[in-house]
């Protein structure tokens, strides 16, 4: 699995970074055998304790793994990663 940063937004006054994660080699297979497609995570800002979060998308949903984030910023991660996936279909990263 490589993973290579994309770009990085503030919303809020904070950074966000966007993170392409994709197979090293065609094939490349992960967990239970499944062969690795690429995504999207989105490494968010430190909470008020020193930790991270990140962001994914599955099927048009937008989710954190441990905190809550307002609606709005997950709706602007949201058309981010989108756009990101997008300049993957046609063969770069925007």
């Amino acid at each position: 699995m490589k993973t290579t940063l994309v770009c990085t937004r503030k919303y809020d006054k904070e950074e966000y970074k966007f993170f392409l994660n994709e197979p090293e080699y065609v094939g490349e297979k992960g967990i239970l055998g499944v062969e690795i497609e690429p995504y999207v995570t989105v490494e968010t800002p430190e909470n008020a304790f020193g930790y991270t979060d990140t962001i994914m998308m599955r099927q048009g949903v937008v989710y954190s793994l441990n905190r809550y984030f307002p609606k709005w910023i997950l709706n602007r991660v949201g058309k981010k990663i989108q756009e990101i996936m997008a300049g993957l279909e046609y063969g770069g990263v925007l």
